[in-house]
């Protein structure tokens, strides 16, 4: 940037949230295998989802809630619609509720099984 070239094949650059794509990539690579479909509830593999509760005011209190109408889909993953949030990007009671269950995002105590089951108890923000 600072000599005014284009980028070239060798440029290096700083990249980030690579996760996404990456399990994007793999999500359609099972597909094409026949092994998952789009509207498959994520309960088939994660049953920590299984009873999930949803706000019914997403800046109200986190114990004013109701059943979630439907169990989340990869789709709604992929597409960042499943209700889900982090305690950064949130506001109002389940932002808090968030950093009391689950901790920081980027160094938690749990092990992944722990911290599914932590996230399966916190309500959803919509579905």
């Amino acid at each position: 940037i600072e000599a005014g070239l284009p980028m070239s094949g060798d440029t290096i650059f700083r990249i980030a949230s690579m996760s996404k794509p990456v399990t994007s990539a793999a999500v359609l690579m099972l597909m094409e295998e026949g092994k998952l479909k789009l509207d498959d509830p994520i309960t088939n593999w994660m049953p920590e989802f299984a009873n999930l509760s949803l706000m019914k005011d997403a800046e109200g209190p986190v114990s004013d809630v109701g059943p979630a109408p439907r169990a989340f889909t990869i789709e709604d993953l992929l597409t960042h619609r499943a209700g889900l949030t982090y305690d950064f990007t949130a506001t109002g009671p389940i932002a808090e509720a968030y950093r009391a269950k689950l901790g920081s995002p980027l160094a938690s105590a749990y092990t992944p099984d722990q911290w599914l089951k932590a996230l399966g108890e916190l309500p959803l923000l919509y579905t």
